[in-house]
């Protein structure tokens, strides 16, 4: 009769348990025993609370661990800098939005850099000279003859000159 007795004790303290754990508390919708955190997406219990404050909040989810909650992270899967997504170049253009994700650009290139087909680090948009490399403080133009004026302003721009004969020699 003992036995019986307690294997109906238990029996219920078991189940008991177990209803507990299933469903969370009326007094406190969304949080479950101890104050654990219901993740509604999941379906499972998560144990999100504030530790460090003590203060018993939930803590808003970072799944990738960038520092941005999943709620205000657009790559919640992603580790990143930029709106929680990944910016290889760090161009400050999510990788997933960068036309070109290896190299620094504008946004208004879609994250691609300014085209310089010369090389002398103008872009072409502002080179006076776009098929010549020159000097950025000549807006992208040569000084052929190294007489200071560049060729695109000198009248002879295979001669040295002087400034007052816009870049041809005295005679």
């Amino acid at each position: 009769m003992v036995r019986k007795a307690l294997f109906w004790l238990l029996l219920l303290l078991v189940v008991g348990c177990l209803s507990k754990q299933a469903s969370p508390p009326a007094s406190s919708p969304g949080v479950g025993d101890a104050g654990m955190q219901i993740d509604s997406a999941a379906g499972s219990w998560d144990d999100d609370i504030d530790k460090a404050s003590g203060s018993g909040a939930p803590m808003a989810r970072d799944r990738d661990e960038d520092g941005i909650p999943d709620n205000e992270d657009d790559c919640p899967e992603e580790y990143g800098t930029v709106r929680g997504c990944p910016d290889i170049d760090e161009d400050g253009i999510p990788d997933y939005q960068d036309k070109c994700p290896l190299l620094k650009g504008s946004m208004e290139k879609m994250g691609c850099p300014e085209s310089d087909k010369d090389g002398d680090s103008v872009p072409d948009a502002l080179d006076k000279c776009p098929e010549l490399p020159g000097k950025k403080n000549w807006q992208g133009c040569p000084d052929s003859d190294a007489d200071g004026i560049p060729d695109h302003l000198d009248k002879c721009p295979k001669e040295a000159g002087t400034q007052a004969k816009n870049g041809c020699p005295e005679q």
